[in-house]
């Protein structure tokens, strides 16, 4: 404890109370060139400093008989002030040895997450295969063979099983009309659960859109590849559908949709996509997967659309936001359109090529609609070409010609654009389009009536007996033919 006395010549001196009665030498008055408060401050911080060091010293010298003079001092009785100068001084060396004698804290931490990791890896490794030296993945490798055989017992021979049954029972004409009652009670509750759900749960159609739309896609992807007929995958209803699932995920991720997209995907879905149900003639057959499917790609859009729209599921000022539908707008529509036109054309003429030469029995949708002398559309388009003297009196449609091809890839285009006359209308009125809907729905079930009454009864003998020679051919290893009577597809 020091008591300092500051003169005016900036000297102090140090009175030290001790029991001892140990003398000390007082430090020197000094000097200061520049007698500033902060210099005075520093000289007496050092001078505590200094004697704070002698203190300790002092006090860990050890005395004649052994003891330290800080012993001696703790073992008699002290004055307050000398209790507070001892008790500082052994704090600051307990202190000080103890930072001295551990190690860094990051070596300290290292070394316990290693050792932790080795622990959990040992432990681990015991109790998932039974050795604490035994890896994991070198028990996977042992069993990884267990495994594909277990996988193969229990799932693969009862398909395999399956797979015969159906074989040896696809030949039999009872088989094949069961087939087709299932197929019927499929094709009615399919219709059925998107109308309600549409109606009392408009919120969920998209979701409903979407697993259907997979399953339809999937399963018509795998009846088409084995009639040669999985090029019609490519086209534009299929695009169509494409842009409506970037609707559906746009709203599902961010709760809103981008103006432009559902303007594009509105103007095909509500367009050239459901005015083909009038002009193809679609019908809902419900014995038929194909032509249900078809129905379902065709009109399934248009009502997502319908359904994204209400205040369920967009905000009223969402959709509000996206009006007016502009000139501008059916321009974004036309180059999607023709975007998808020009990547049909790449992949047929240019990737697939060859593909299509080395067989002739593949069918895509223009050299169905060029072969199909029978569909109105094609006789529409051949009389005009006559017209405008583009084709001789007596030439018909050669799929495999660049006329033909021009001619239609021509024609679809003036389709789509008339065929999209209609849409502002819809556009602006809900209740329109949801008319809209119903009269394309309405004209399915009218189309399937027609067929059940007048064709139907003629034709669905004969079918099961193609069907069955078919089978009866696949099964016999003879080469699949697609030259019969073709369904209407898209």
């Amino acid at each position: 404890t020091h008591t300092h006395t500051h003169k005016h010549k900036h000297t102090h001196t140090h009175i030290h109370t001790n029991t001892n009665t140990r003398t000390r030498t007082h430090t020197p008055p000094r000097t200061r060139t520049e007698p500033t408060e902060l210099c005075t401050m520093e000289s007496i911080m050092l001078d505590d400093l200094g004697d704070l060091g002698n203190d300790l010293l002092h006090g860990l010298m050890p005395n004649a008989d052994g003891a330290s003079d800080h012993d001696e001092r703790n073992s008699e009785p002290q004055s307050p002030t000398e209790l507070v100068t001892n008790s500082t001084s052994t704090e600051y060396v307990e202190q000080r040895t103890t930072w001295s004698a551990s190690p860094p804290p990051l070596n300290t931490i290292t070394t316990t997450l290693r050792k932790s990791q080795q622990q959990f890896a040992t432990e681990v490794r015991k109790r998932v295969t039974g050795d604490p030296k035994k890896r994991v993945r070198d028990l996977v490798r042992e069993k990884l063979p267990q495994v594909g055989h277990l996988v193969r017992e229990r799932v693969e021979a009862p398909l395999v099983r399956l797979h015969r049954v159906y074989t040896q029972k696809r030949t039999e004409e009872g088989f094949i009309k069961t087939l087709d009652k299932c197929a019927f009670v499929g094709g009615v509750l399919a219709s059925h659960i998107a109308s309600a759900v549409l109606l009392r749960f408009p919120r969920m159609f998209p979701y409903l859109y979407l697993a259907m739309y997979i399953l339809l896609f999937t399963t018509k992807g795998l009846m088409y590849y084995r009639l040669k007929m999985h090029l019609f995958l490519l086209d534009f209803c299929y695009m169509c559908n494409a842009l409506c699932i970037a609707v559906v995920a746009q709203v599902a991720l961010t709760g809103t949709f981008s103006c432009l997209l559902y303007k594009i995907a509105f103007v095909h879905a509500t367009g050239c996509v459901g005015v083909a149900i009038l002009v193809w003639r679609f019908s809902l057959v419900f014995h038929s997967f194909d032509k249900v499917s078809s129905v379902l790609i065709h009109v399934l859009p248009s009502a997502c659309l319908y359904a994204i729209r209400q205040p369920e599921i967009v905000s009223q000022d969402q959709c509000e936001a996206c009006f007016p539908m502009t000139v501008g707008d059916f321009g974004y529509a036309m180059l999607a359109w023709a975007a998808w036109q020009a990547g049909y054309l790449l992949i047929t003429e240019v990737i697939l090529a060859g593909y299509l030469e080395s067989d002739p029995d593949i069918v895509t949708s223009l050299r169905y609609l060029a072969l199909d002398t029978k569909n109105p559309a094609q006789r529409v388009v051949l009389k005009c070409c006559r017209k405008l003297r583009l084709m001789a009196k007596g030439e018909q449609f050669d799929p495999f010609t660049w006329k033909t091809k021009i001619v239609m890839v021509c024609s679809q285009f003036v389709f789509t654009v008339l065929s999209s006359l209609h849409v502002p209308f819809l556009f602006y009125s809900a209740s329109a389009h949801a008319l809209a809907i119903v009269v394309l729905y309405m004209a399915t079930v009218f189309n399937g009536g027609s067929f059940y009454i007048e064709v139907f009864s003629q034709r669905y003998t004969a079918s099961v007996a193609k069907r069955k020679q078919r089978a009866q051919g696949a099964q016999n290893g003879e080469p699949h033919s697609t030259k019969h009577d073709h369904e209407e597809h898209d």
